[in-house]
C-alpha cells in the first residue's frame, strides 16, 4: 500500500488541470501574485455516508504558499485516500 500511495503522491498534474486550478485561484481568491496561503483538503466520493464520517482519515496540507506547492500537495492529498488507515476505515 505504501508503494501505491508513493506513486500517486508523485503524480504530475496535467498542464490543463494546472491552468484550470491557477485560473480559479486567481479568480476566486484574487491572488495573482501568489501571496496567500491555502490548505489542500480531501473531498472524495463516498468519503462520508449516512452511517460513517471519514473525518481525519485523509491528509490535509495547510499553509500552502504558491501555485507550485499547491500542485505538489494535491496528488499527496489524493494519495492519502489509499493509505492503510483510510482503506481500513472503509472496510
Amino acid at each position: 500500500m505504501k508503494r501505491t500511495t508513493a506513486l500517486i503522491a508523485k503524480t504530475d498534474i496535467s498542464d490543463r488541470l494546472k491552468a484550470e486550478i491557477d485560473g480559479m485561484v486567481a479568480e476566486i481568491f484574487d491572488d495573482a501574485e501568489g501571496s496567500k496561503m491555502y490548505a489542500v483538503r480531501s473531498s472524495a466520493v463516498g468519503e462520508d455516508t449516512s452511517l460513517t464520517s471519514a473525518a481525519g482519515q485523509m491528509d490535509t496540507f495547510p499553509g500552502i504558499n504558491g501555485m507550485e506547492k499547491l500542485f505538489e500537495a494535491i496528488p499527496e492529498c489524493w494519495a492519502s485516500n489509499f493509505s492503510f488507515q483510510a482503506v481500513q476505515y472503509r472496510r
